[in-house]
């Protein structure tokens, strides 16, 4: 569920569902993602868009695993894993008053960081590719590729919007060439004008970008053993295992 794609005022009966005549517009019963989702797994996309007042009524889910479609008095018990990203620093949301604390609390059972591209170079390129083969199959140009110096445009650029931003950049460069590799020409004009970013890093994801390096330099090192790669590092294996899932390198 992409919750900043939703109206807010249509998320409730999106999530929960609705009885047929519970608000002008409802002409027929419908069936909420909790209940779809009953035995799975529900995905909420940017958690931090959700409205305070619907945040209440996540928690309450979350708390009881019971639900009832507005318009109607029937509860039903809902077995669901819940999964919630998002783009904003919700301890900031939760200080400003726009995140609710325990709802917060509730959610962060077991969090993932995802570094931001700029912070992770090295798949820029593999993940242009991959974009720019999925594009090519749909819609038919054949085997399109980057030249170098389109790569190093790329690479040097420091995607604010991440990899959403890449992937409708490699759309718009694949149209823009007619089916021939993807020059410098085709990009957008922001990557050639940025030589290096547009923003610079934050302290974070320099000392990430360190991190990460260090430890490639041990694994290569070490030809992968990460048990010597921990010992040159002067870490346990363990919390060097935990650095690799963090930093995403496994």
């Amino acid at each position: 569920v992409n919750l900043a794609a939703l109206p807010s005022s249509l998320i409730e009966s999106e999530l929960f569902g609705h009885e047929k005549g519970a608000f002008t517009g409802a002409i027929a019963d419908k069936i909420g993602r909790f209940q779809l989702a009953d035995g799975g797994t529900l995905f909420f996309d940017e958690i931090g868009e959700m409205p305070q007042n619907l945040q209440v009524k996540l928690l309450r889910f979350l708390q009881d695993r019971k639900l009832s479609r507005l318009g109607s008095t029937d509860v039903r018990e809902i077995n669901v894993r819940v999964l919630a990203a998002t783009n904003k620093i919700l301890k900031e949301e939760v200080e400003a008053g726009n995140f609710r604390k325990d709802l917060f609390y509730r959610l962060n059972v077991l969090a993932f960081r995802v570094p931001p591209l700029s912070s992770r170079r090295e798949d820029i390129i593999p993940l242009a590719w991959h974009f720019l083969s999925r594009f090519s199959r749909r819609i038919g140009t054949g085997a399109a590729g980057l030249t170098e110096e389109a790569e190093r445009a790329l690479v040097r650029f420091s995607w604010p919007g991440n990899i959403r931003q890449l992937k409708n950049e490699i759309a718009r460069a694949l149209f823009r060439s007619e089916g021939r590799d993807i020059r410098t020409s085709d990009l957008s004009g922001v990557l050639l004008l940025t030589p290096l970013s547009c923003r610079p890093r934050s302290l974070d994801e320099k000392l990430d970008h360190l991190e990460r390096e260090e430890i490639i330099k041990a694994l290569k090192a070490s030809c992968g053993n990460r048990t010597v790669a921990a010992g040159m590092l002067g870490l346990s294996r363990t919390t060097l295992l935990y650095r690799i899932r963090r930093l995403g390198l496994e």
